[in-house]
């Protein structure tokens, strides 16, 4: 085997990874946030009744249709995609990790906005249930998966800049100087 074959199946084995890892954690994501919508946010917004009585509560209001679909549309979404992601790393050779994590990044970045879109019908229809605001219906649970998207962004846009700082200083040598191998590849 010839070192640039080894480099490319080193390349594939870390792209295939992070492929792998990402994928676990954005339907990692969305499990804990669809747990958050249907059973942790309506039990702590309302405390001394249980699931069947909530869910039952619901129904008789005319609001169990706005619990179910719409959110679990949106936030498998992300799931499905990153697990698209994960089929082409696997099939497709010339995957580096760095796009594969730049891409799971940007799904866990948009997964803020989709757990938001997903939870307010939900809640709207909780708070239509039981008159109240809706803001009760959300958990610490919902600030963790808000600070997992917000660190996300964080690491997609070092990422970013690591790389266009990598680019120009591998594409501008000094002159008479050799070029030099990019970091991140």
């Amino acid at each position: 085997m010839s070192a640039a074959q080894g480099h490319r199946d080193e390349q594939q084995r870390a792209a295939r990874i992070t492929a792998i890892a990402g994928t676990l954690v954005i339907l990692a994501y969305a499990v804990t946030s669809l747990l958050e919508i249907f059973v942790l946010g309506p039990l702590e917004g309302v405390p001394g009744r249980s699931l069947a009585q909530i869910h039952g509560d619901l129904a008789a209001a005319g609001e169990a249709p706005m619990m179910t679909l719409p959110a679990i549309v949106m936030l498998t979404v992300g799931g499905l995609a990153a697990v698209a992601v994960m089929s082409v790393t696997f099939v497709h050779r010339r995957m580096t990790w760095l796009s594969v994590a730049l891409t799971h990044l940007g799904l866990l970045v948009l997964g803020a906005p989709a757990l938001a879109m997903a939870s307010f019908g939900p809640g709207m229809a909780l708070a239509d249930t039981y008159g109240s605001s809706g803001a009760e219906f959300h958990t610490v649970l919902t600030d963790l998966l808000y600070g997992v998207s917000g660190a996300a962004l964080l690491a997609f846009l070092v990422l970013c800049a690591i790389l266009t700082l990598d680019a120009l200083r591998s594409s501008s040598p000094a002159p008479g100087s050799p070029r030099r191998r990019a970091l991140l590849r």
